[in-house]
């Protein structure tokens, strides 16, 4: 990953520069030539504050009402919501990363109350045990957290004890805004920089903790993408090398000598923000200080920007893309609502930065609850236009631990189920990196959502699929005997759905009577197969 990104970064730069210009930067940066450019960025007008949005009168949630003038405008035609049994298993894998049980589905399907689908919701968020485990993937991904890299500059035998601070935290769902609070000027920022950039192993400056650390920040939590400022003024931005040296010594321990493409300026960085406009950073305060006066200038009320950046993210993690594309460009592209992001990021702040009231918020909405429709082809706001959301692969985790659903004995009752292990908990694996989930050697705020020929040979030949669909089997064989009694099970596990008449009877030829341990770890293989399984509906 770490060698593509130079080629990544100026294949960017040539859709905007001469590659003349390139060229000559990169003879300078390679024989260490000091000289000035200049890049003509005109950053475009950002406004901090939160804008105040009035809300259409009339029925129905007020996300629907908001979004009807949108729908108009743009000549969307809604169809009809999911089915129930389709919402179940959608809303089980968004909160919580694992379907619903058998008996929690037919709780669900029984209940006649006017508001059932609220209800079902929360009694998903009410899972704590089984919303902190989901959730570990989404922060570990953005906080490089259970790195599977080892060389380098980034040491995976430090990530331990930032796993278990950030599990402590899932676990009693601590408000978003001290969550990044104490993350910053919390006793733990040293330890957590550890895991980041072992002192003594980075091969340059920029490599440094504090800097590691100022990017990661900036990323996750203001939608800034700093990591080219770190060595020199953004060619594709707003970002100079002075707003992400000013970051680092604020978090650093010491003073800081700025570099050039890993050339020494001659100039020491002083600490600031990047959002300058918010306030300074006193370059006489120690470093408690400063990390305390960065978390502050975070989440602060003035500072819009940041619950529009865990709206934004959130919402891609529901509906497949982003209010704002790409996620960490958020000053740099209008949002295909703006309205919308900011009533959601206001109710965010509204309701104290609670993750689970603004999942419940967006996911009793109409609008959530529409059939997915096909990914769109750009990656840009501009010209996008909402309907639905998109239909997303299974994530590296949701895919395993979904499998291992049918290797634990399950209540008839509708009680939550509990794994004796999630993916989380573990380094990751062949079967995890060719499903997706990434080094973590970078924040990681989308991950790839197509297929490749590995993934596929992977899952034709790979032994870790091959052992999860046997130790599935193996209880299944324990249960019942009877294919139909077996294929129900897998379906009403994996898909949330009872087998069609046709389905059964393949099942019956493919599982043999009485069904064996090979027919049914061949069965589970093939229902894993189904797109209806590896795709969120």
């Amino acid at each position: 990953m770490i060698t593509l990104l130079p080629s990544l970064v100026f294949s960017r730069i040539a859709r905007k520069k001469s590659r003349l210009a390139i060229v000559v930067f990169l003879l300078a940066s390679l024989f260490r030539i000091n000289f000035t450019y200049a890049v003509d960025v005109t950053p475009k007008a950002y406004s901090l504050p939160l804008h105040p949005v009035v809300i259409p009168p009339g029925d129905g949630h007020p996300l629907d009402r908001l979004l009807a003038p949108y729908f108009v405008k743009h000549t969307v035609i809604l169809p009809p919501a999911l089915d129930d049994m389709r919402f179940a298993r959608r809303t089980s894998l968004d909160v919580l990363g694992i379907p619903p049980t058998p008996g929690q589905l037919d709780a669900f399907l029984a209940d006649r109350h006017p508001d059932r689908r609220a209800r079902w919701i929360d009694r998903l968020l009410a899972d704590q045990e089984n919303f902190a485990a989901h959730w570990m993937t989404f922060w570990s991904d953005h906080l490089r957290i259970g790195s599977e890299v080892n060389i380098g500059t980034f040491d995976g035998n430090n990530t331990d004890a930032p796993k278990a601070w950030l599990k402590a935290r899932l676990d009693e769902n601590m408000p978003l805004d001290r969550f990044a609070r104490e993350m910053i000027s919390g006793e733990f920022f040293d330890q957590f920089a550890l895991s980041v950039a072992p002192k003594g192993d980075f091969l340059s400056e920029v490599e440094r903790a504090e800097m590691q650390m100022a990017v990661m920040v900036s990323q996750v939590f203001l939608g800034i993408q700093m990591k080219c400022a770190s060595c020199h003024d953004s060619f594709i931005d707003r970002w100079k090398l002075q707003d992400a040296w000013g970051l680092a010594v604020a978090l650093g321990n010491e003073p800081v000598e700025m570099q050039r493409c890993q050339t020494p300026t001659g100039e020491v960085a002083q600490p600031s923000f990047p959002l300058k406009e918010l306030g300074d950073i006193d370059a006489q305060a120690d470093v408690a200080q400063r990390r305390l006066r960065v978390a502050e200038l975070l989440t602060t009320q003035d500072n819009g920007l940041f619950p529009r950046t865990l709206v934004n993210r959130v919402w891609a993690r529901l509906f497949g893309r982003g209010i704002i594309e790409p996620l960490d460009e958020m000053m740099e592209h209008a949002p295909w609502n703006a309205d919308l992001l900011d009533w959601l990021a206001e109710q965010l702040v509204t309701h104290q930065y609670d993750l689970k009231q603004l999942l419940r918020l967006i996911m009793t909405s109409e609008v959530y609850q529409l059939p997915g429709v096909a990914r769109a082809e750009s990656l840009k706001s501009e010209g996008y236009v909402f309907s639905g959301p998109e239909v997303r692969w299974l994530s590296a985790e949701q895919f395993i631990d979904s499998l291992r659903v049918l290797s634990q004995p399950i209540a008839a009752n509708a009680s939550p189920l509990r794994l004796p292990e999630r993916s989380w908990q573990q380094s990751g694996s062949r079967l995890m990196t060719m499903l997706g989930r990434p080094t973590r050697d970078v924040v990681v705020s989308t991950r790839v959502q197509e297929p490749t020929p590995l993934l596929a040979l992977e899952l034709i030949n790979g032994s870790e699929f091959e052992e999860l669909a046997k130790r599935g089997a193996e209880a299944q064989v324990e249960i019942a005997e009877r294919p139909d009694a077996i294929a129900e099970h897998i379906y009403r596990v994996l898909l949330s759905r009872s087998p069609t008449a046709e389905e059964q009877a393949v099942a019956a030829m493919a599982l043999r009577s009485p069904a064996t341990l090979e027919s049914v770890t061949d069965f589970i293989w093939a229902t894993a197969m189904l797109p209806e399984y590896q795709l969120m509906p």
